[in-house]
């Protein structure tokens, strides 16, 4: 475009006042078109100004009368340096608003981090309203949200649960000969051997005080009851020093279980419950440390 605005001002007299005027403008143009970096376009500018007196050299003195080459030379080189002027604001202003558009792009960032971590924490704390402070079991609301998930599974599949009411015997004579920080102790090791015999499938909740419920699929009441053994044998197996427990002086367990399905699926969470405290209450009355069985409340 340069080389051909000169050879017009040099071969067309007609439009060397347009070509002079072309060759002044065109400098600020180029700031505003091309954003290269600043020594390239300094080296531009050099080379610009060379091309610009070789032009002038070469205008006859006819087309371009002296007192006019000084005036050109002067706007042309005032053009130059508001060129370099322009160039020089518009990398700042790029540079500005390239840190903007960072600095943006590093908020969204963060407000992605910050999404993930409270949906994390939101989580987290969904989770803790649904255990039990103490011993990390899931509490009451928890079970009744499960059976109520159980429920809509045994209605769909046809599915068998087992439910089992797990008791401490004679715990209230833990807390009265080795304290309350004893008996919290004694909960928590208990639990963590419940949930140590228990399947992905299977669930444990503290149903109120030193009693638990644990919810599982079963085929059977055979395989029910070979699951509660399980768990009454592992309490044992602790050795949880029990001083008011008589006859063995360790912590047990008295254990009632049923079966949950199609032909019980009649009975709200009360009901369910009523069956496993009529098998709680046969384990005790028989003398503790036992697994009862009931279907039906009688």
């Amino acid at each position: 475009v340069i080389l051909s605005t000169v050879m017009t001002g040099l071969t067309v007299p007609s439009l060397i006042t347009q070509t002079n005027a072309y060759l002044i403008l065109l400098p600020s143009l180029v700031a505003l078109v091309l954003p290269w970096r600043t020594a390239v376009h300094i080296r531009w500018l050099l080379a610009y100004a060379v091309l610009a007196l070789a032009y002038l050299a070469l205008v006859s003195a006819e087309r371009l009368p002296i007192s006019e080459r000084g005036d050109f030379a002067v706007v042309l080189f005032v053009g130059l340096g508001v060129s370099l002027a322009g160039h020089i604001l518009l990398q700042r202003a790029q540079i500005h608003s390239f840190a903007q558009l960072e600095h943006i792009r590093t908020l969204h960032r963060q407000a992605d981090a910050d999404m993930v971590e409270l949906e994390r924490v939101h989580h987290a704390l969904e989770l803790t309203a649904r255990l039990d402070p103490l011993t990390g079991a899931g509490n009451r609301r928890r079970l009744t949200e499960d059976l109520r998930a159980v429920r809509a599974h045994i209605h769909r599949s046809g599915m068998t649960y087992g439910m089992l009411e797990i008791d401490l015997d004679h715990f209230k004579g833990v807390n009265d000969r080795l304290g309350h920080l004893a008996g919290d102790d004694v909960l928590r090791r208990v639990v963590q051997a419940i949930q140590g015999t228990l399947r992905a499938t299977d669930a444990a909740y503290r149903f109120g005080g030193e009693e638990f419920i644990v919810i599982l699929p079963v085929p059977s009441r055979e395989g029910l009851l070979t699951a509660a053994e399980r768990i009454r044998n592992i309490i044992l197996d602790l050795v949880i020093e029990h001083p008011a427990n008589p006859g063995i002086g360790i912590v047990s367990v008295s254990i009632g279980a049923t079966l949950l399905g199609t032909f019980n699926l009649g009975l709200d969470d009360e009901g369910w419950f009523a069956l496993t405290d009529r098998a709680l209450y046969e384990a005790k009355e028989r003398g503790r440390n036992l697994v009862r069985y009931v279907t039906e409340i009688g």
